[in-house]
């Protein structure tokens, strides 16, 4: 392609404005062969014909001052027109680095500066949109020259030439990108000049111009881009004067994404600037809160000097004498700020939901009470990662639920301003919805912050319909610690109660045991005996007798009332009620009553009652009614149980009363009715060799040599405490409740037989055929005994879970379904029991008449 030329020969790039008649103009300035050696082909011929541009124009300047303006005017319209808006390259390269050798030329007058700096930065910075490389790299080194020679000036096109870099730092062609990083570390030292300058009244270039161009390139997934966005951010936070804090919204979001990039080098990056960043911002907080500007301006209006909020003390009026603090003047949106966060507490990248955590547990300690109404948000991104696979993540999430439990409990919630509310059903909605969580730390979470909102809004908590049972799922968690933090809210919970609250808690107690007898068998000694250690255990064991003594389930009140009796005698935690009963006074013989009418359910539970008050003739009379009844492999092996634990410590104070038969004589009359009773087996032995030790001593039918002078007092005294209840009316309680057990067995038997005879029928093999063809012969043991009848299929009225002599307390499963559980209101502790005026209520099986009334005490 032909090079265009004037008349005289100048080259004219005839662009829109200029052409031979400002050629002409230019060469009566400029020699026409430098003009020429700018459209060279050869670099090096191009770089020294601008600098000869340069040198005319310095010349032009300090020769003709006066006409030196208009002829610039006149040389610049050329270059751009003629030469720079040519479709010749050679043109458009020449007339960039003119253009650079004209600016440095004038640089040394601001007034020339200003008036046309704009008609020679607007032609190079569309030089950046042409497709040819070439084009860009000499925009670009045009664009260098022209910086470095009018330096501050340029920087009210900052925002131009900032976008123009960004898309620079991705350009294809690697010399491009090299004199792309020249300018840009040559923009960057011109503003980092200005540090001191500009304090409080940053004018340089248009904030608002420069955060939408930001907002727009942090969206870049380039990392070049982003590593370069990171290095500005880093740049303009270090200017005194450039407030971006108060518009970290705008760019928060993409520098916590800048975080999940697979270029290290960027991660490190950005964790330094928002650290950075979170610095400030707690910086900012303290500067405000002790001026009393800003937010501690708001802080005041919403807790006034009650918060702890320290007086204000320098103001904005000290500006002028050299005391600003730039981050007084930072808005600090915490609610925004939080906004952004929330996306990035779960996510899988670990540095990323570190410092999202980070930044949260700073936001708590700063912002206060103005982040509880986010408390639901927070906890439903904190609770799982208490369970994170990382510790860097539990550590941080363990933080964080901690800050924010100690500020709720540190805040009158009634004292609170309506817009920083804790909005606790939500945050309750969000605590239940993660009790099913598979993590055990998230369970154990949950149940803290149960206990937590509890204790601020009880009222709130419990009228909750989804409490109670999330709460009693986690009394069937395989994780022991989880089953006791549950228990000891549900004592939390009962303990604040009324007496028609308390007794209906533990009927749902009781109800769920029912419902789950794999729940009892494993868990059920733990939950009875951390209630009884978190209450009162005659509170527990009175409740849990009223609603048992009219259970419809007889197999499941047989199974419970003997858990409840083997957790009375060996439990540490029941020492003291078993003292009680054993002295026997006004309150004992009121806990004997009420326990006894459940206790019935089951024989060896009822005598081990009378053991332990003491009331050894009932005793002896219950013994005796068990020849009207079946004697089972079950009661056997309970009986079998109870002879081991009758050598253990809780029994030693009977085990001494054998020796004083005179003052105890049905005392033996017991043990002996018990060994009659047992068949010839390893509790068999170890009873007749305690009772073998007694008989020796001469006293079971000898009369006493010498009789102590207290012997009729204490005997008397005895008399007349037990005077006053009706021995007769509770024996005949035992026999009509055993009555209903004996009757219901039967009736199972016999629905059992009429299914094996329907199945003979059918050709089918009826269940537990093997063993039941021919009678078993007696095992030594009871232990045996039951081990050899186990698939006889015997419902267990009153079935001792296994026959192991350990103290876990599980029952046994039967036939039959839960009933109708009655919640007999009655005060707890102390109070006096509702006797035996009420009407008896007919068993499940519909048979039988109604018993006596039990006496009051």
């Amino acid at each position: 392609m032909t090079a265009p030329t004037s008349a005289t020969g100048v080259p004219t790039g005839a662009g829109p404005l200029g052409g031979p008649a400002s050629a002409e103009i230019v060469a009566q300035s400029i020699p026409v062969q430098v003009l020429r050696t700018l459209t060279d082909k050869i670099y090096d011929k191009r770089k020294a014909a601008a600098l000869d541009v340069e040198r005319i124009v310095r010349e032009l300047l300090v020769q003709r001052p006066k006409e030196a303006p208009a002829i610039i005017v006149v040389i610049i319209r050329y270059l751009v027109d003629d030469l720079v808006m040519s479709q010749v390259g050679n043109y458009r390269y020449g007339g960039l680095i003119a253009l650079a050798g004209v600016t440095i030329a004038i640089s040394s007058s601001p007034e020339l500066i200003q008036d046309h700096l704009p008609s020679i930065l607007d032609p190079v910075l569309s030089c950046f949109q042409d497709t040819d490389w070439r084009a860009r790299y000499y925009a670009t080194e045009s664009l260098y020259n022209v910086t470095k020679g009018v330096r501050s000036h340029i920087l009210h096109r900052f925002p131009q030439l900032f976008d123009i870099l960004c898309k620079l730092s991705t350009d294809s062609d690697s010399s491009v990108k090299n004199a792309a990083e020249l300018l840009n570390r040559l923009l960057k030292e011109i503003i980092t000049e200005k540090k001191t300058t500009y304090v409080t009244n940053f004018d340089l270039f248009s904030l608002d111009e420069f955060m939408d161009l930001l907002e727009e390139r942090i969206k870049t997934l380039n990392p070049l881009t982003r590593s370069f966005l990171v290095e500005w951010l880093n740049v303009l936070h270090s200017m005194p004067g450039i407030e971006l804090l108060s518009m970290i919204h705008r760019y928060l979001e993409g520098l916590f994404k800048f975080l999940g990039d697979d270029n290290e080098d960027l991660r490190q990056k950005t964790a330094a600037l928002l650290s950075e960043l979170l610095r400030e911002i707690s910086e900012a907080v303290d500067i405000q809160r002790r001026l009393g500007v800003g937010f501690g301006a708001l802080e005041r209006s919403l807790y006034g000097e009650a918060a702890g909020v320290p007086a204000p003390g320098l103001g904005t009026y000290e500006a002028e004498a050299g005391h600003w603090a730039p981050a007084q003047a930072a808005h600090l949106d915490f609610a925004r700020m939080f906004a952004i966060l929330v996306p990035f507490l779960g996510v899988p990248e670990l540095d990323v939901r570190q410092t999202a955590l980070h930044w949260l547990n700073e936001f708590i300690i700063l912002a206060r009470q103005l982040m509880l109404p986010f408390t639901a948000v927070i906890l439903n991104s904190v609770l799982p990662a208490l369970a994170a696979p990382h510790r860097e993540i539990q550590t941080a999430a363990e933080t964080t639920n901690s800050l924010l439990m100690q500020l709720v409990s540190e805040t009158n919630l009634a004292a609170l301003a309506e817009h920083t509310q804790l909005d606790i059903p939500a945050v309750l909605r969000t605590v239940l919805a993660h009790c099913r969580s598979d993590a055990v730390d998230t369970r154990m979470g949950c149940l803290d912050w149960l206990f937590k909102l509890h204790n601020k809004a009880s009222h709130v908590v419990v009228a909750d319909a989804a409490l109670l049972e999330s709460v009693f799922r986690c009394l069937s968690d395989p994780v022991e610690d989880v089953v006791k933090r549950g228990l000891q809210l549900v004592a939390q919970i009962a303990a604040t109660s009324d007496a028609d609250r308390f007794d209906a808690l533990m009927a749902d107690i009781l109800r769920l045991f029912a419902k789950d007898r794999r729940l009892l068998e494993t868990r059920g000694a733990l939950i009875l005996r951390q209630l009884c250690l978190a209450l009162s255990p005659e509170d527990v064991y009175r409740s849990f007798s009223q609603v048992l003594e009219k259970e419809g389930d007889l197999d499941f009140a047989s199974t419970m009332i003997t858990n409840l009796n083997l957790i009375m005698i060996t439990s540490a935690e029941m020492v003291d009620m078993r003292k009680r009963l054993r002295q026997f006074e006004k309150d004992g013989q009121v806990l004997f009553v009420d326990l006894y009418r459940s206790w019935s359910h089951s024989p060896v539970a009822a005598f081990s009652l009378c053991l332990l008050a003491q009331a050894y003739e009932h005793a002896f009379n219950l013994l005796q009614t068990f020849e009207d009844f079946e004697i089972t492999v079950t009661l056997l092996v309970q009986i079998d149980k109870l002879v081991q634990l009758l050598e253990s410590p809780v029994f030693s104070y009977l085990r001494l009363q054998l020796l004083d038969p005179e003052r105890h004589p049905y005392l033996l009359k017991c043990l002996y009715a018990l060994l009659m009773l047992l068949p010839q087996s390893s509790a068999f032995a170890t009873l007749r060799n305690r009772l073998s030790c007694v008989s020796s001593l001469g006293h079971l039918n000898a009369a006493p040599r010498r009789i102590s002078p207290d012997f009729f007092s204490t005997k008397d005294k005895f008399k007349k405490l037990t005077s006053e209840i009706r021995w007769v009316d509770l024996l005949t309680h035992f026999k009509y409740v055993q009555g209903r057990h004996e009757r219901a067995r039967k009736a199972y038997l016999s629905a059992s037989s009429m299914r094996n005879q329907k199945r003979s029928r059918r050709g089918m093999p009826t269940p537990g055929s093997a063993t039941t063809s021919s009678a078993p012969t007696l095992p030594v043991s009871a232990a045996a005994m039951a081990a050899a009848t186990s698939s006889a299929s015997l419902p267990a009225g009153g079935a001792m879970a296994g026959a192991t002599s350990d103290s876990s307390g599980g029952g046994g499963a039967g036939p039959g379904v839960a009933g109708a559980q009655g919640g007999v209101r009655r005060k707890r502790s102390g109070r006096r029991s509702t006797g035996g005026n009420e009407l008896w209520e007919v068993g499940a099986d519909g048979a039988g008449s109604p018993p006596p009334p039990v006496p009051k005490k």
